[in-house]
């Protein structure tokens, strides 16, 4: 098990320090995430939207949800019945 968390972590650490250079490559963006960028003024800063993960985020909690109360039922079903 700490294995598996040391490892995630070094990936993550690792990802982390990669994402501004993958973000030159145009990895990182989904085709629906919105970005703004500002006049010369400041010095090219930004606003980034990411719609398309936070709705790929909300449908995946969704089928979790889905999921976890299906079986959870199917579970009290077969407890409460002889």
């Amino acid at each position: 098990m700490l294995k598996w968390l040391v490892t995630l972590i070094a990936a993550l650490l690792v990802l982390g320090l990669l994402t501004p250079w993958l973000n030159r490559l145009g990895l990182g963006r989904l085709p629906g995430d919105v970005r703004l960028r500002a006049a010369r003024g400041l010095n090219g800063a930004g606003v980034a939207s990411p719609d398309s993960a936070r709705r790929i985020n909300e449908l995946y909690a969704y089928k979790c949800y889905q999921w976890w109360s299906f079986y959870a039922l199917l579970l009290l079903s077969k407890a409460y019945c002889p």
